[in-house]
């Protein structure tokens, strides 16, 4: 059941961009102990990071895992509790991401 509801709302989420959900509501469906508000929290990080990668963050060869994403997603939710309903949620996923893997910029010859 959880894997149909997941797939949906991936669905749904397909057809908004990123900058639709800010980062006091998906700071609400992290902490919410409503099942699916959580599975809609998952499933937006998961699907930003998946789009980031390689263009705001670069982990190279080492898999992260979805534990880990969302780690450092609700860290820096915290760390930047006062910016929640000015900054949309998909710049808290790609803060966290880029500060610990950030892509290597190209040497100009």
């Amino acid at each position: 059941m959880k894997k149909i509801i997941l797939f949906s709302l991936l669905a749904i989420f397909s057809h908004a961009n990123a900058e639709f959900i800010s980062g006091m509501q998906l700071h609400n469906w992290m902490k919410s102990e409503d099942e699916k508000e959580k599975i809609m929290a998952a499933s937006y990080i998961l699907g930003v990071a998946d789009a980031a990668k390689d263009i705001s963050y670069c982990p190279f060869k080492e898999q992260i895992s979805f534990e880990t994403v969302i780690f450092m997603t609700r860290k820096m939710i915290e760390i930047h509790a006062d910016k929640l309903e000015k900054v949309s949620a998909d710049q808290f996923v790609i803060l966290g991401l880029s500060q610990v893997y950030p892509c290597k910029k190209e040497k100009k010859t």
